[in-house]
């Protein structure tokens, strides 16, 4: 038995290394439901938000999430601006939830090119 829970969890790993981050999302909480670990896919999904953090001409911290249309902030540290991101997501999700309106997923991906 500890073999087999081995394999899954091999297998489970390496799909994961090539995945985008909702894949990654799906696979992980497809294998919790297989051993009763059942969450809500939308709750993690939710809750799990990818941003850019970058510095602006007057030296403060902009950070956007992309997965969230409009959603920005700024702080004058990185700490400040990623506290103040986290409190914009908040505030934009339950707004759309108050709404009745859909929670956009994450399909946001970075990727770093040379040029």
């Amino acid at each position: 038995m500890r073999q087999a829970g081995h394999d899954v969890q091999q297998t489970l790993i390496t799909e994961l290394v090539n995945s985008s981050l909702e894949d990654k999302l799906w696979a992980v909480e497809k294998e919790n439901a297989k051993f009763g670990n059942v969450r809500k896919i939308t709750t993690m999904s939710k809750n799990m938000r990818q941003v850019i953090l970058y510095m602006d001409e007057d030296d403060y911290w902009i950070v956007e999430c992309p997965s969230l249309p409009g959603c920005v902030s700024q702080g004058s540290t990185k700490e400040e601006a990623l506290n103040n991101i986290k409190e914009a997501i908040h505030g934009y999700i339950t707004a759309l939830e108050e709404d009745g309106l859909p929670v956009p997923i994450e399909r946001f991906e970075a990727i770093t090119v040379l040029v």
